[in-house]
């Protein structure tokens, strides 16, 4: 058996030899076919195994970018954030000379600071995507808030030159209020002269127009109105002045009240002359005209003319009296419009 077996393989081994010598591209093609049509397990295992480490590799490559870049932008974060807390007071003190002026006389010695300088640029950076962008907007905005004075960054000599800086700011405004109060009172004190030197001519004469009082009293009202809105908000001389004003104005009214009286009167009472001489000029006219147009009769009859000559005279007067009443209602309407 053994002799056959090996004779059959030494046929195998010349048969195959010949192919290869007179068949070669069939030979070679018969292969081929057969690797491609009944591939072993043992080339598939090979072909998953190589694919399997060809990914880990990938993965392992992948993961040590990411890994480099985390460590990259936490580095960059520790450093920005160094770097604020190291320039808060600098910044501070260079926004605000005065305030490091003041520190420095109460220190008695001179306090150097330097200008941030802007952080200088890596290869790290080049792989900066938007969610590093929005951490470094977010430290921006912290930087900000870390440079202010009322940050829990600054020192108690930074707190009491705020505090100081802020009562300054406070009576600053104080005083640009008290400023305009004044001012504003001021106007009306001019105002109030140019009214008083009207009058002064009204009252002299010199001013023919009866309207123009009117019109004083309008404006010595809306004079008064304006010293009103003004607040004094517990300054003194505000106060004081508010006061002067209102007495002013009050006795420039006055003034108007009494001339707008004594017109009145002075008004009056020559319509009540001029009706009382009407009237006896009237009555006298009728006892003339009576006494030379009536003949000479007995007593009894003159005794009954007489007492119609007096009807006539009340009648008279009466319509009179009405005509003085409508006038002085007319007057007095007028001096209150």
């Amino acid at each position: 058996d053994e002799q056959e077996e090996s004779e059959n393989e030494e046929n195998d081994v010349l048969g195959q030899l010949l192919n290869a010598i007179f068949f070669p591209q069939h030979q070679l093609k018969r292969q081929q076919s057969n690797h491609q049509q009944y591939p072993s397990k043992r080339h598939n295992h090979e072909l998953e195994k190589q694919k399997q480490v060809a990914a880990e590799e990938q993965a392992k490559k992948q993961k040590q970018i990411e890994q480099a870049k985390a460590a990259a932008e936490a580095k960059k974060q520790q450093r920005a954030s160094e770097s604020d807390d190291e320039d808060v007071i600098g910044n501070y003190f260079l926004t605000f000379p005065d305030i490091k002026s003041m520190v420095e006389a109460a220190l008695g010695a001179k306090v150097e600071v330097s200008a941030k300088k802007p952080a200088t640029p890596t290869k790290s950076t080049a792989f900066a995507s938007a969610p590093t962008k929005v951490a470094e907007s977010k430290l921006a905005v912290e930087a900000k808030t870390a440079s202010t004075p009322s940050s829990t960054h600054s020192s108690p000599e930074l707190r009491a030159a705020d505090i100081l800086q802020q009562r300054q700011h406070r009576q600053r405004e104080h005083d640009i209020s008290v400023e305009e109060k004044h001012t504003t009172l001021n106007q009306i004190d001019a105002v109030l002269d140019a009214l008083s030197h009207e009058l002064d001519d009204i009252v002299a004469g010199r001013v023919e127009n009866k309207k123009q009082i009117l019109q004083t009293e309008e404006n010595l009202t809306k004079a008064m109105f304006r010293i009103d809105s003004v607040e004094s908000g517990g300054e003194v001389s505000v106060r004081h002045r508010r006061k002067e004003l209102i007495k002013k104005s009050q006795t420039l009214l006055d003034v108007v009240d009494e001339f707008k009286t004594r017109g009145t009167t002075s008004d009056a009472t020559p319509t009540i002359t001029a009706t009382a001489e009407t009237e006896a000029s009237s009555a006298v006219e009728n006892d003339v005209e009576m006494t030379e147009s009536a003949p000479e009769a007995s007593p009894e009859t003159e005794s009954t003319e007489i007492p119609a000559v007096e009807t006539t005279v009340t009648t008279d007067s009466t319509e009179e009296e009405h005509d003085e009443t409508e006038e002085t209602e007319l007057l007095e309407t007028l001096s209150d419009i």
